[in-house]
């Protein structure tokens, strides 16, 4: 049998050609889905035969047979239409591929000495569209309930696979706007939300449904803020403040806080940060967030001064004290002042108590209360952050004595004294002596005024001119409380004016030597003795007669013997003071 060439050209229901070239995307595409909001156009599905000679068709396509005897197809050409079987016409013209895959049109003849018996034509049907993949870069992503976030430095690469006819071509869509063609990496620069659609087209008109990506880039770190709690001074902070950094972000949402004070190591929020483990002084606290896609904030500072000192009180008694043996002695008319300073936030508030009395709060400087004797005054000041210091006092109103009697005072006399109801007499020998006592703060000063010349008291003085005279007398003891008391007295420095005189006259007069004439008086005569004292009186009155021994006159003196005498009379008043006669001559005949 005769060998035919027999050279098949399949034709398809739109064109035909040995060569079937990719074709450009419409100019007004239709939408294969109005509902996604994208713009994919409309890929004619298409045969292709390559440059090896393969004949690729799209699996949609109809098939018609023609059958001809020339090489280039330039000869008479007939379209088969006629079957074997009469139920199958219709299945005929055209005809359609079962399915995806390679596909022969067969020549047999067992007599021709063909050495395979048998002439395959492999057609590759192609009814699978490409498979395409889309690669981030290393961007920071974070999904959460669906929604990706990505960080700054996005960028997607495109690539896809086809398994039978061979890519033609990738599209990509962004935010609804037209397809266009992918050549290189796409970069999402643009902070924003992005619908990102792809998909791929093969050679023969195989389309990928569209991919959608929905994503948002977020390029804004997050922003920290603040808030105080407890008590500060604005930003002069107690150990009782804690700071809540809280951080906000509107796109990834925030993944941490770090922070740090002073030169400490930076670490992660946890919850409030308390100052109470720092010194007292100036500190810095550094903080930023960082939201889930990398997004760092700026570093951002809080300066505040931390005050853990309370105020020092200190306390001052003012007016009258007196310090010994340990004791601080005061006055009813003292008062104790408190003040305090503080280093940094300023004194708010100082409480005192005495005597372990309710605490009160210092206003102004105040008296002991209480009687006599012992007392105590703590202190504790508080500053307007609420530090409050200890309670404590000082050397002076730990161990204060509250004197509120005077000294005693007294006077007396020494020596010489007489008194007669209310007057004290004495002579210019007598002493005055002035005594004070006091049994709590001591004796200041003890003065006098002795006729209205002020003179302080050393020793007992006396008073030389004689007549009325006024002491007045004032103590002071150590803390200024005052005693007073005066007195008076009269000086006295004559003694009596004496008398004597005889019961009878004279009866003549006797001449006495050089001593000239003296009285003569007869025997039975009576001689009397007397004295005046004008202040405080005679005492005592004593004679001495002739060369006998000094008597005290008790009486008339009688019995004189005869012959010329001489009497020496002295009186003495109730003072001591005295007075001596002269001689006193005279005779008894």
């Amino acid at each position: 049998m005769q060998q035919l060439k027999i050279l098949l050209i399949l034709f398809v229901a739109f064109a035909c050609f040995e060569t079937v070239i990719a074709q450009p995307l419409d100019t007004d595409p239709k939408m294969d889905d109005p509902k996604d909001g994208s713009r994919k156009p409309n890929h004619p599905k298409k045969t292709l035969k390559d440059e090896d000679g393969k004949i690729y068709w799209q699996l949609s396509l109809p098939v018609y047979v023609n059958i001809t005897s020339s090489e280039e197809g330039k000869g008479e050409s007939y379209r088969m239409t006629e079957v074997t079987s009469p139920t199958m016409e219709k299945f005929a013209n055209p005809m359609y591929f079962d399915g995806h895959g390679t596909h022969y049109i067969r020549h047999k003849d067992y007599m021709a000495g063909i050495p395979e018996q048998e002439v395959s034509f492999p057609v590759y049907v192609d009814g699978l569209a490409p498979t395409t993949k889309i690669l981030y870069n290393d961007a920071p992503k974070y999904t959460s309930n669906e929604v990706t976030f990505y960080g700054k430095g996005l960028a997607a690469t495109l690539s896809s696979k086809d398994q039978m006819a061979g890519l033609e071509q990738i599209l990509f869509a962004t935010n609804g706007s037209s397809f266009g063609l992918y050549k290189d990496e796409i970069k999402f620069g643009e902070e924003r939300t992005y619908k990102f659609e792809y998909y791929a087209v093969d050679r023969v008109g195989n389309d990928e449904k569209v991919h959608v990506e929905a994503f948002t880039v977020d390029h804004t770190a997050p922003k920290t803020n603040y808030k105080l709690q407890g008590t500060r001074l604005d930003m002069i902070f107690s150990s009782k403040v804690n700071i809540d950094l809280f951080a906000k972000d509107n796109g990834a949402g925030v993944k941490r806080i770090n922070w740090k004070v002073d030169e400490a190591p930076e670490a992660i929020l946890r919850g409030k940060i308390n100052v109470a483990y720092l010194k007292d002084g100036d500190h810095v606290l550094t903080y930023r967030a960082t939201d889930r896609v990398a997004n760092e904030e700026e570093v951002q500072t809080l300066k505040f001064y931390l005050d853990k000192i309370a105020p020092v009180v200190t306390a001052e008694i003012k007016g009258d004290v007196y310090r010994a043996k340990g004791k601080a002695y005061v006055s009813e008319r003292s008062m104790i002042s408190l003040s305090a300073t503080d280093n940094k936030a300023g004194v708010k508030t100082i409480f005192f108590t005495q005597d372990g009395r309710p605490f009160t709060e210092y206003a102004e400087p105040f008296q002991l209360k209480g009687g006599q004797g012992a007392h105590y005054v703590k202190f504790k000041g508080q500053d307007k952050v609420d530090n409050i210091g200890a309670l404590k006092s000082d050397d002076d109103l730990a161990n204060l004595m509250l004197d509120l009697s005077a000294p005693k005072i007294n006077h007396a006399y020494v020596g010489p004294q007489f008194k007669t109801r209310d007057t004290t007499f004495i002579t210019s020998e007598t002493k005055v002596r002035l005594t004070a006592t006091d049994y709590q703060s001591g004796v200041q000063t003890l003065n006098y005024k002795l006729d209205g010349e002020e003179e302080e008291f050393k020793e007992p003085f006396t008073v030389e001119k004689d007549g009325y005279h006024k002491v007045d007398y004032f103590a002071k003891d150590n803390v200024n409380n005052l005693a007073e008391n005066d007195f008076f007295m009269v000086v006295d420095n004559d003694g009596p004016e004496i008398y004597h005189h005889f019961s009878m006259q004279n009866v003549g007069m006797a001449k006495m030597d050089e001593e000239g004439e003296v009285p003569v008086y007869s025997t039975h005569n009576l001689l009397y003795l007397a004295a005046t004292d004008e202040a405080v009186g005679t005492n005592k009155i004593f004679y001495t007669m002739d060369e006998n021994m000094e008597r005290l006159y008790a009486g008339p003196i009688k019995g004189i013997s005869k012959g010329f005498h001489t009497l020496k009379i002295r009186a003495v008043d109730y003072l001591g003071n005295e007075t001596t006669s002269d001689i006193i001559n005279f005779m008894i005949k």
